[in-house]
């Protein structure tokens, strides 16, 4: 990717710990579904929103959140429909 470190803005979202809990349980689940989150590293814009993108593994197909638009909450639900 690039270079790490110092960057000269700082993020204002921090995400508390029970959100950082959430996110790697629906990673998990997607991961035994055959798929892998996406998580934004740009700012956010016009097509890119700065959320999550769920990507089926094997097809490498954006299944949710083409523009990084959709939230671990949707991504969860989506996850669990697929049973």
């Amino acid at each position: 990717m690039g270079h790490h470190g110092h960057h000269s803005h700082v993020s204002t979202f921090v995400p508390s710990s029970s959100e950082l809990a959430n996110e790697n349980r629906v990673r998990q689940l997607a991961l035994r579904r055959g798929y892998r989150i996406s998580k934004s590293r740009r700012q956010p814009s016009l097509d890119n929103f700065g959320a999550f993108m769920l990507v089926e593994h094997p097809r490498n197909i954006v299944v949710l959140g083409s523009r990084f638009d959709a939230s671990l909450q949707e991504i969860a639900t989506y996850l669990r429909k697929e049973l």
